[in-house]
């Protein structure tokens, strides 16, 4: 029997799901795609289908193997590159490069399966967590 008043499993902000990549080196905070035979690849346009964005702040994780070695947010918050300027609230979907795009009404209202996350966060700090995540000018999502 195990007990206690509260039980922490992490202090990170999202789950992960390690994934294969393709060819590129693909780095945490990108938004990828899932080619028909599973391999994780950059999202190339505004708008484009995606898988999640690549995790570096995860606090779990299922499914590492020797081929599955791309930590893959699944739910809750993880840092993402972008082009543009956000503001807590604004709609991203996916972008040129792996970065995300904000997203207009419209196309909120037209592509909601786009949708990537929701801003939650503009950090002003250069590194987070006690590993010392480099930030790299990245902002908080939401995974939606």
């Amino acid at each position: 029997n195990i007990y206690g008043d509260k039980v922490y499993g992490s202090v990170w902000n999202d789950y992960a799901e390690y994934r294969v990549p393709g060819e590129e080196n693909i780095k945490p905070g990108r938004v990828v795609y899932s080619g028909d035979d599973g391999k994780l690849h950059l999202t190339t346009g505004k708008l484009q289908f995606f898988e999640g964005v690549v995790s570096d702040t995860f606090g779990f994780a299922i499914g590492e193997t020797s081929e599955a070695t791309i930590p893959l947010a699944v739910a809750g918050r993880v840092l993402v590159y972008t082009d543009e300027e956000l503001h807590a609230g604004n709609v991203v979907c996916a972008g040129p490069n792996g970065k995300v795009c904000k997203m207009t009404r419209e196309e909120i209202a037209k592509y909601p399966d786009r949708i990537v996350g929701i801003v939650s966060e503009i950090p002003t700090y250069d590194t987070w967590g006690e590993q010392n995540i480099a930030v790299n000018n990245r902002v908080w999502i939401r995974i939606r």
